[in-house]
């Protein structure tokens, strides 16, 4: 049985289409995000500041 449900957005996706940012402004956002988590900081308390589900964290480490 196929599966009707819609592929979840990415990163890159959610931040394009509902931030209006160019890709640019992404791997930007993208790579101050890791760097952060480098520091130290919990990966989850900053994508919650994006606004985004825990879920994304794992576009960016995978990445």
């Amino acid at each position: 049985m196929e599966n009707d449900t819609m592929a979840r957005e990415t990163f890159d996706e959610v931040l394009q289409r509902r931030d209006g940012y160019t890709q640019e402004e992404v791997d930007e956002t993208r790579q101050e995000i890791l760097e952060r988590i480098a520091d130290g900081e919990d990966g989850f308390d900053i994508i919650d500041e994006y606004g985004l589900e825990p879920d994304y964290l794992e576009d960016l480490i995978c990445w």
